[in-house]
This record gives C-alpha cells, structure tokens and sequence, in this order.
C-alpha cells in the first residue's frame, strides 16, 4: 500500500492460467532468511518499492497434498525505493498502483493468484478504503 492508499500490483504473464496477472510481489524465503525479510527484498526486486512498515497477516498451506507454507503481510506506507526494479533475466513486471476497490473486484474475478492475501487483508484493506 501506498501512502495514499493505493496497491502496488505485479502484473506479468503466469504461464499455468496462460495470461497476465495482477500479482501480488512475492517469493521465495532465501536459506536463512526470515519470511518478513523475503517480504520486503521481493517488494523492492519485483517493484522497486520500500516498505515504511508491514504488519504480519498470516500463513496458510495451498493445499492438503504439499507442505509448503505461504507468508503474507501487508506492507504499508511504501514508496519507490530510488533503485527500480531488479528483476531475474526470466522475469518481466509491469508496476501498477490501483485502488482497493479494483484490487478486490480482481480477485473475486480470477484475475490474481494468491487470493487468500485478500482474504487475510480484507478488514484492513475495508478500513484503508473508508479512509
């Protein structure tokens, strides 16, 4: 989240629904590293944004045949970074900053992957809105 209240949205091409998705930034937890860590250096490669502060959503399991664990936060306050983006040689990230009320229409649309970070921020996100 932007301090105006913005979302910060990575919008690539995921190749399992064959299209472009608006994305939360996200990845995986280095060896060694804690999961809030990963947050923040995944917002600023995918991003190039800065977090001012995050507050700790939750962990869920993506389902009962793995046991691998997601993290989510929502990080506030974030403002580009002055680096840009640093993406890997495969990625490719378009940066958009969208209102609250699209993120959520594009998660109840199919339109992102990791919907149950809105599930997890949809109080906080409800109160920003109001705001």
């Amino acid at each position: 989240m932007t301090p105006d209240n913005k979302v910060i949205v990575a919008r690539q091409f995921r190749p399992g629904p064959e299209r472009v998705m608006e994305d939360i930034p996200g990845g995986l937890v280095e060896p060694g590293e804690e999961p809030q860590a990963a947050m923040l250096r995944e917002l600023a490669e995918e991003t190039g944004y800065k977090a001012g502060s995050s507050k700790y959503l939750g962990m869920v399991y993506k389902d009962a045949y793995h046991n691998a664990s997601w993290h989510y936060y929502l990080a506030l306050d974030c403002e580009e970074n002055g680096a840009g983006q640093q993406l890997d040689d495969a990625e490719k990230v378009e940066v958009v900053r969208i209102d609250i009320a699209t993120f959520l229409k594009n998660a109840f649309e199919g339109r992102m992957t990791d919907v149950e970070a809105v599930l997890l921020a949809y109080e906080e996100l409800q109160r920003l809105a109001d705001d």
